[in-house]
């Protein structure tokens, strides 16, 4: 009878993790959406599908951000983090030397920092992977 109530409550604390775990990124995804405004809508457009006001200024034509995941099969988190800290530069954001958001969001007089801009970016992806087109 222990050994019964003692899984009992493992599976319950891990449901509250799962849950905690859940509700952190739908937070995030929340912030995200936010940043995503401010930051990438005017080139990728409110709706994410690559249409901003100033889309048409940048060298190269920008992809829909709500099919990532179709084009790639399956949402890849790492690279979309590293398109927007800067570390995999794309084309339209300009070379490897011209990181764009991650100094940015490092260097901003409200949140100064690594782990803030980390925070940040980390938002911004969770946004990005909860817009998703379902196949």
């Amino acid at each position: 009878m222990k050994g019964t109530a003692f899984f009992c409550g493992l599976a319950l604390a891990a449901a509250s993790l799962a849950a905690a775990e859940e509700r952190a990124e739908l937070k995030a995804a929340g912030v995200g959406r936010a940043l995503f405004v401010q930051y990438c809508a005017s080139c990728h457009g409110i709706d994410a599908k690559g249409g901003g006001p100033t889309a048409e200024a940048l060298k190269t034509q920008l992809p829909d951000l709500t099919s990532l995941s179709m084009k790639d099969g399956g949402f890849d988190e790492a690279g979309v983090r590293t398109s927007i800290d800067g570390t995999r530069a794309k084309a339209a954001h300009g070379s490897p030397d011209m990181p764009v958001w991650g100094k940015v969001f490092e260097s901003r007089p409200q949140k100064r920092g690594e782990a803030w801009a980390q925070t940040d970016i980390w938002a911004l992806t969770e946004y990005i992977k909860s817009i998703q087109a379902q196949k």
